[in-house]
């Protein structure tokens, strides 16, 4: 593995933690990811660190792969917050060897929802001696839902399977299983039984969600046999465009947004939402990343109701407006729900968001009562 014995900064993988309502085998995705793990667009995600001994510069590699994602121009933001209550990525910095994160909104309900198992400060995190960690822009991609790039299954990579069990035993600390190779390496993204959508692009050798392999644990193809897996220290072009994709922007003073799987559209704004007048959206069997955003101001302080309507897969978040910033108040289940309950205050400012998976149907709506 390329690096895997190299130098000083021997840990070049992160162990990754499987999505909730994974397939039985353990495959896992990634750019590939399910579209009920997303944040909504607009979230201000807020992280926290532990202290676990880790140096100040340390945190500032970590903060600075924060701000490069921020650089990016996608619908959510990082925030660093010294509340542990506030937090909705709990980062730690236990030197136990593994790195690792949850995946989008599997971070909630979890107490610690990212780790960094090995210094951040060595030469092969950076160029030119920055302190701008790749293993941390890594794992921030996996609380975004991107996953190992390497197991794309538009990547077509054939591995010595051997040879990179035994180099994992031998150079990770501690020491990979055949099963953390087959989660981590091995298995191929696929679309999952309980229908969560998945969405893949053309294999990107640039990727900061690949691990770096030397060409001699790689069989197939050609190409990619012919100089290995990089260690990759930047975000890819690609990484950036999927991140922009997944979260679409739009103008919050105006309208709705349908978000086209190929191009950015211009923002517009909001469709208002009021108490029992359905709003349809424009659904597609094929294009399945589509984000509608809604926004409501109740009269009242009580429980309502947002229900979907129509033969749809879709997620519905709702935001509440917080001196300025969106925080995410509930999510519906994209698989099983067509309803999402939850009290709202008068005279609040609400953003819902509607993120499609699958529609049987051209037309679906939502209703709000």
């Amino acid at each position: 593995m390329a690096g895997a014995g190299e130098g000083e900064g021997h840990h070049f993988v992160c162990t990754s933690v499987p999505l909730k309502g994974g397939s039985d085998d353990g495959s896992i995705l990634e750019a590939v990811r399910y579209s009920n793990s997303f944040w909504a667009p607009y979230t201000t995600l807020k992280y926290y660190y532990f202290s676990d001994g880790q140096s100040a510069e340390e945190e500032k590699a970590v903060s600075n792969a924060f701000d490069e994602w921020n650089k990016v121009g996608m619908n959510i933001t990082f925030r660093r917050t010294r509340s542990l209550a506030t937090a909705h990525l709990r980062v730690g910095f236990r030197q136990d060897g593994r790195s690792w994160s949850t995946v989008g909104t599997d971070a909630i309900g979890q107490r610690r929802t990212m780790n960094f198992g090995w210094s951040l400060l060595s030469r092969s995190e950076s160029r030119n001696n920055t302190r701008l960690s790749a293993t941390a822009l890594h794992e921030i991609g996996h609380a975004i839902c991107f996953q190992h790039e390497h197991q794309n299954p538009n990547a077509g990579i054939t591995w010595d399977r051997a040879a990179v069990i035994a180099e994992m035993a031998r150079s990770q600390s501690p020491p990979w299983t055949e099963a953390d190779c087959d989660v981590n390496i091995f298995a191929l993204v696929r679309r999952l039984d309980n229908g969560a959508v998945l969405e893949g692009s053309n294999f990107d050798k640039d990727s900061i969600m690949n691990y770096p392999f030397e060409s001699n644990f790689i069989i197939a193809p050609p190409a990619v046999k012919a100089t290995g897996l990089l260690r990759n220290v930047v975000l890819s072009a690609q990484d950036k465009a999927w991140a922009k994709k997944w979260y679409p922007t739009t103008n919050l003073s105006r309208g709705l947004e349908g978000v086209d799987k190929n191009a950015a559209p211009a923002p517009s704004s909001p469709v208002v939402l009021a108490l029992w007048e359905l709003q349809k959206i424009s659904g597609s069997a094929v294009e399945s990343t589509q984000v509608s955003f809604f926004t409501f101001k109740p009269s009242e302080s009580r429980k309502y109701v947002l229900q979907l309507v129509g033969n749809v897969k879709a997620r519905v978040s709702v935001l509440d407006n917080i001196d300025g910033e969106h925080e995410p108040l509930a999510h519906s289940n994209g698989d099983t729900d067509t309803q999402l309950k939850l009290v709202l205050g008068a005279n609040r400012d609400y953003l819902i968001t509607v993120r499609t998976g699958e529609c049987a149907s051209e037309e679906y709506g939502i209703v709000i009562y």
